[in-house]
């Protein structure tokens, strides 16, 4: 078996175009979407995206990045999720179904997030047009403290 370093990893998931994925909900270890990936989950870490805030109408969250949603000091608290290259495309399609990318519930988007070894460029779930538009006349609550 051949290790490779760190680095020569990074370069290979770079050239696959596999990025990680910011995750900051039902995603995450302990709740009831995890199950999904922790069979294609690598490596993981705290990660936090600034500018950010998490609204709910009380059975999951939606992340939001626009002006009038979102305080500069708010954040999101989160995991950052290198998942296996194997099955990433495949892995990434069930999360869209899931999310319902194609209603409009959510959106796949790259953003840039905060580790401990620094800024990393992921994809995250963000809340579709018709979330904005419910949080907008007030249908949802923020969650204040970032973390669900």
């Amino acid at each position: 078996m051949v290790l490779l370093s760190p680095d020569v990893c990074s370069t290979v998931e770079h050239s696959l175009n596999i990025l990680p994925i910011f995750v900051y909900g039902t995603l995450k270890p302990g709740y009831e979407n995890h199950d999904m990936i922790v069979r294609s989950v690598i490596k993981q870490e705290p990660a936090v995206l600034h500018r950010a805030a998490l609204y709910t109408q009380g059975a999951y969250p939606f992340l939001v990045q626009v002006d009038d949603l979102c305080e500069h000091e708010d954040c999101v608290k989160g995991l950052l999720m290198l998942l296996s290259s194997g099955h990433y495309a495949e892995q990434l399609a069930q999360m869209d179904e899931l999310e319902g990318t194609v209603y409009g519930l959510y959106e796949r988007i790259l953003v840039t997030v905060e580790t401990s070894t620094g800024l990393q460029q992921s994809w995250c779930y963000t809340a579709g047009p018709k979330v904005l538009q419910a949080i907008r006349t007030g249908r949802l609550v923020k969650v204040n403290s970032g973390v669900w």
